[in-house]
């Protein structure tokens, strides 16, 4: 305090406007921090709304070309008369002998490599038993 009393007038003045424009100078800081600081934060949030909304436009988009094509596609009259054909095809491959070695090499098949491959993208044991197809169609088909 000793100081501050031995001090000139004019230097008290100078050191309380030097005080007082410290003192402002740390407010209106605080002030243009804080509302830039929400500024650019509220900026931030429009800029991620838009940009999930127009991702979801997109995908929107993507859906309603696929749909349109695939409603296209199965009225075209090429499509119609291929699965027709097709149709007719695989009920005749009913009546097609499947070997014991046709269906051995079958089970080795998926005794090797399907279910080798399989246990590193599924959870538990998977066994041939639960994959092996069932009809002589698929059977004959995957053979």
């Amino acid at each position: 305090m000793k100081f501050f009393s031995r001090l000139s007038i004019q230097s008290k003045l100078m050191l309380m406007l030097l005080a007082v424009s410290i003192a402002s100078i740390l407010v209106i800081s605080y002030v243009g921090y804080t509302s830039g600081k929400e500024a650019i934060l509220e900026n931030i949030y429009y800029q991620i709304t838009e940009l999930r909304n127009s991702r979801s436009r997109q995908v929107q988009s993507y859906f309603n070309y696929v749909q349109n094509h695939a409603i296209t596609l199965a009225e075209d009259p090429t499509i119609i008369d291929a699965m027709e054909s097709f149709t007719e095809s695989f009920n005749q491959l009913e009546n097609e002998e499947i070997t014991g070695g046709m269906i051995s090499a079958l089970w080795q098949f998926y005794e090797k490599d399907f279910i080798r491959r399989l246990q590193t993208n599924v959870d538990g044991n998977p066994t041939v038993l639960t994959y092996f197809p069932k009809q002589n169609i698929s059977r004959y088909l995957q053979y």
